[in-house]
């Protein structure tokens, strides 16, 4: 079952992997930039998109296991008392 937690997670991380890419083709496509500025933003963006990505998948793993295979998690059965 996914809850409302879930769904935010996914569209985080969905909103922040658009705004990576719109950024790495503008960085692209931009004529007028500067070299230096241009090769930061060729490191950057990419950058951002692995751990976007890595960010993803964890939560996929996550999402698939079930909670009762997560040993820090909300939904977690142990208990510390």
């Amino acid at each position: 079952m996914t809850n409302w937690i879930d769904f935010t997670n996914f569209g985080i991380v969905c909103a922040g992997l658009v705004v990576a890419v719109i950024g790495l083709i503008l960085t692209i496509a931009s004529p007028y930039m500067e070299k230096i500025s241009r090769r930061f933003f060729m490191i950057f963006f990419p950058l951002l998109i692995v751990y976007i990505f890595s960010d993803l998948i964890s939560q996929l793993a996550l999402f698939m296991s079930g909670p009762n295979k997560v040993l820090l998690s909300l939904h977690s059965s142990c208990s510390f008392s």
